[in-house]
């Protein structure tokens, strides 16, 4: 298999992190893009001994932090759209519960949330993504599985309230 048939296979993963973090489809196929291209040119710089699926996430997740960087802090996840019932057909509320809980827990914690909790990253594998110490995922980790679950919370006692009106 050659590097591109590697590169490319990784592609429906990449683009569900990036979608989950900016929350934006044409900002995130942008960053997906830009993470293959550099990837396609930096091949000589893999190291052929480890997983090629954590190298593409940490330069994805690097692409990402470079280009909010130059806003000076990174952007909160943005769900809105031109159309949202199309996003929305026939999805049920939790799932919408969830995007907006999403949307409102700080980056760095959704960051390590998506790597763990969707792509299934070990601990060690997104300490290497994010190039931070691994007790720091273990601790981003929990304070957002707290603020979803907090969220998650609220978001079903106010539909209850409003089922009970």
């Amino acid at each position: 298999m050659g590097r591109w048939d590697q590169i490319v296979e990784e592609l429906p993963q990449l683009r569900r992190y990036a979608g989950a973090l900016v929350g934006h489809k044409a900002h995130a196929d942008d960053l997906v893009q830009a993470t293959m291209e550099r990837a396609y040119n930096s091949w000589s710089l893999f190291n052929r001994g480890k997983q090629l699926r954590p190298w593409l996430f940490k330069m994805l997740h690097n692409l990402y932090i470079d280009s909010y960087r130059r806003d000076g802090r990174l952007q909160p996840l943005d769900l809105t759209l031109d159309n949202p019932e199309a996003l929305y057909h026939n999805v049920t509320d939790l799932h919408r519960d969830i995007e907006s809980a999403l949307s409102r827990i700080r980056p760095e914690f959704r960051e390590v949330f998506l790597l763990v909790s969707l792509e299934g990253f070990s601990y060690r594998e997104v300490s290497r993504i994010l190039a931070i110490p691994q007790g720091t995922v273990m601790s981003r980790l929990s304070r957002a599985r707290k603020e979803m679950r907090q969220l998650l919370e609220s978001y079903h006692s106010k539909a209850r309230s409003e089922e009970q009106a």
